[in-house]
């Protein structure tokens, strides 16, 4: 296999992973439903098992947006947990949304309480079962992988250093 044939090879691979990736919203992404407040639904809590909440899972979760008729793909998983700053109850919402939360902690009012606790939301499949982790995602990594190997190969097509050793 030549040069040219291997990154034009890894080019349409990585084409392919980025447009299933950003194509997928398009139909919504799948998200767990659920709250508690106190411990009211204990499944809901953390730790949060799959396992448990199998029902709780919607696959296309949809919600509506502002005055607009009917429901929409949803793009974004939620989670929401927070202490009531009157009664200490701690209030745990899993659910999907159109718009991202600003993944945040500290105080936040929901439906006229105020809370303190963090705003969580992220844009794959049942991603709101535990708290957001910083870094890449494994596709994101396999992403800037290929297109590193890919610059690298293109380089050496146009500049053979092997030629000069």
């Amino acid at each position: 296999m030549t040069s040219f044939e291997t990154v034009f090879l890894l080019f349409t691979t990585l084409i392919n992973a980025s447009l299933q990736k950003y194509t997928k919203h398009q139909h919504g992404v799948g998200c767990y439903e659920c709250h508690s407040i106190n411990g009211s639904d204990v499944h809901c809590g953390d730790p949060f098992h799959p396992a448990h909440n199998v029902n709780r899972y919607i696959p296309r979760c949809e919600q509506g947006i502002g005055t607009r008729i009917g429901k929409f793909p949803a793009r974004y998983c939620t989670k929401i947990k927070g202490t009531n700053l009157v009664t200490n109850e701690v209030l745990i919402v899993r659910s999907c949304s159109m718009h991202p939360l600003d993944n945040t902690c500290g105080l936040f009012k929901f439906e006229n309480t105020r809370y303190s606790g963090c705003l969580m939301s992220c844009n794959r499949d049942a991603c709101n079962t535990a708290p957001h982790k910083a870094g890449f995602s494994p596709g994101y990594k396999l992403q800037i992988t290929l297109t590193f190997i890919a610059v690298c190969l293109s380089l050496l097509t146009y500049f053979p250093f092997f030629e000069l050793l």
